[in-house]
């Protein structure tokens, strides 16, 4: 009796040493996961706006850009962008970034101005920051994070038109990307998705918004057309 007490005895305590080793382990490697997602985000948003470059934009012809269809009353009915120029714009904004993204993985981060990693890590966070002390921040091993992108980057152009003074109104273009990434750490990984817009053109034309319509206008188009419905 007394050997099967002691054999109970260890293996009760061996599987509380496990679980507890276990439930430290899962929350340290949240920690780190939590801490280093922020920073993917800023590092795929600050890619992101690196890749879209002057010439680029330039490529648009912004004057020539819009066509606008408008009613007997001069309220607007559609608004209309030149496909050949959006498509190229987003064919070599989506091509930069993927390219970014490639050398990111592997450990090149100088489109974002930083340096290069061999090991392929993008950065390291300090075991001594889940202490949450400024002294012992930097103490103890580096834990690596890695990236690895899920499927296609997506890009697209989104247009918003609000009312500006009397019988005008402000249309604004935005470049929307959307990219899916894995977080890779030690023993936990985490996907997540990074979506960044930015603003390409204004143009303030005359002519008024039905009323129905009720303020701000925003549609997420396919790349040809964006009837305002």
């Amino acid at each position: 009796n007394k050997k099967i007490f002691k054999l109970f005895l260890i293996f009760f305590v061996g599987m509380t040493l496990i679980y507890i080793t276990k439930l430290i382990v899962n929350n340290v490697s949240n920690y780190f996961l939590k801490n280093s997602v922020s920073d993917v985000i800023q590092l795929t948003s600050s890619l992101i706006n690196y890749s879209v470059k002057d010439d680029m934009l330039d490529d648009l012809d912004l004057d020539n850009l819009y066509k606008i269809t408008k009613n007997s009353n001069n309220e607007i009915q559609m608004v209309d962008y030149n496909p050949i120029s959006v498509n190229k714009f987003l064919n070599k904004v989506t091509t930069t970034i993927q390219d970014g993204l490639f050398k990111m993985e592997k450990g090149d981060l100088t489109i974002v101005g930083k340096g290069i990693n061999e090991d392929g890590t993008i950065f390291y966070i300090p075991f001594g920051s889940i202490t949450a002390n400024p002294i012992f921040n930097n103490l103890g091993p580096k834990i690596p994070v890695r990236i690895k992108t899920i499927g296609s980057v997506l890009t697209n152009i989104e247009v918003k038109i609000t009312e500006y003074g009397i019988n005008n109104c402000l249309i604004e273009m935005y470049l929307v990307v959307e990219i899916k990434q894995q977080i890779i750490l030690p023993l936990i990984s985490k996907e997540i998705k990074v979506v960044n817009d930015m603003p390409i053109s204004y143009k303030i034309i005359s002519g008024k918004i039905p009323d129905y319509y009720s303020g701000s206008i925003g549609k997420s188009s396919s790349i040809y057309s964006i009837p305002l419905e």
